[in-house]
């Protein structure tokens, strides 16, 4: 495992090469913290500490545009998107994916979709598939299952301009690691095809300390895309993603690029990750 995670640390690794050691920790049992499971059989989240400011701040998409003007409270981000095997511990577990509780409030018809296969099953992988109902009910769950150890704070799906302040900082980096530079994330330029191993670009870091949040899949925030400010659960206005995936090109892997769909969309490139907050 040690030597696997030496090698990730070469700049000059090619992609195909990432993407087969992240297949091979896998196989031997990927125990990086963060990726797995805790010994009680609950998602083990690696948190990134994500430093704020209390005055308002604009913040601008892919280009240069205002979308919006926020004040940002203290938050903290997981390291990595939910992987396959943390997902799954919530559609199998007895409490989980088939209890109304995590379902509550969002549209009926798309209540408990139908759980579709992972591109690539891989558990070290980011979940893919996964409709923004889904990645709702499954923060609901950890949040629920969380609350006796951390009472003072709510996990959730992040609001975009949470996600966008932890990828670019105060400096407005156009990708999480700085300047342009195209090694550095799983995008359509590295012609893998298909997502990898969460972590396997740590050149790719942002300034808090998360990783993947360039490339590898899109992911899902809490609120509306027509109207930023709006964060309510029920509806079925389109949702904004962030971060870019392994389909597309760079340019939309910028840290503000702003893309939607609709919640109850399920595609392979699509996936999560979540925050804590202050209740």
């Amino acid at each position: 495992m040690e030597s696997l995670d030496e090698q990730l640390k070469d700049e000059t690794l090619d992609h195909e090469t990432r993407a087969q050691i992240g297949e091979e920790l896998n196989r031997i049992g990927d125990t990086r913290a963060g990726v797995g499971l805790r010994p009680d059989g609950l998602p083990d989240i690696a948190w990134c500490r994500v430093d704020v400011s209390a005055e308002k701040r604009l913040f601008r998409n892919e280009r240069g545009q205002v979308y919006g003007e926020f004040v940002l409270k203290p938050f903290s981000i997981a390291k990595y998107p939910v992987t396959y095997q943390q997902f799954r511990a919530f559609h199998e577990s007895p409490d989980g994916f088939n209890n109304e509780q995590w379902w509550e409030g969002l549209t009926e018809k798309y209540r408990q979709q139908e759980i579709l296969d992972q591109r690539a099953p891989y558990d070290n992988h980011p979940r893919d598939s996964v409709s923004w109902y889904q990645a709702v009910a499954f923060a609901r769950w950890l949040d629920a299952k969380y609350a006796g150890e951390m009472p003072s704070t709510e996990i959730r799906l992040p609001l975009e301009w949470e996600w966008q302040w932890a990828a670019q900082g105060y400096d407005e980096r156009s990708y999480p690691w700085g300047k342009p530079e195209y090694r550095f994330a799983n995008t359509r330029e590295c012609r893998l095809g298909r997502t990898t191993a969460v972590g396997v670009y740590p050149q790719g870091q942002a300034w808090c300390g998360a990783l993947d949040m360039s490339g590898n899949v899109w992911e899902w925030c809490l609120n509306e895309y027509a109207t930023p400010t709006h964060a309510a659960y029920e509806g079925h206005n389109s949702r904004v993603l962030r971060g870019g995936s392994f389909v597309d090109v760079a340019e939309w892997a910028v840290c503000g690029s702003r893309f939607n769909d609709l919640p109850n969309r399920r595609l392979d490139y699509f996936g999560f990750r979540v925050v804590r907050v202050t209740r």
